[in-house]
């Protein structure tokens, strides 16, 4: 089988990889942008427990800005 090596043998091999580089390359693309997506819900969390920390917690005294209350919670 392996007796002669022919140039359709390698483009052949060449294709594959490329079509295997290509699939590989979609899944990365892909669970980038999940991860992108689950980090712009954590963005968007944050700023929804610092406007709430703002307006009920820290009301009127407004003692904290809100950028304050979530670096300094023990959670974040």
């Amino acid at each position: 089988m392996w007796e002669k090596l022919r140039a359709a043998d390698v483009e052949d091999a060449r294709a594959q990889l490329s079509r295997r580089r290509a699939a590989t390359l979609k899944r990365q693309t892909e669970e980038l942008e999940s991860l992108d997506a689950q980090l712009r819900d954590i963005d968007t969390f944050e700023r929804v427990v610092a406007a709430f920390f703002e307006e009920y917690m820290y009301g009127e005294a407004g003692t904290l800005p809100a950028a304050s209350i979530v670096e300094q919670s023990p959670a974040a």
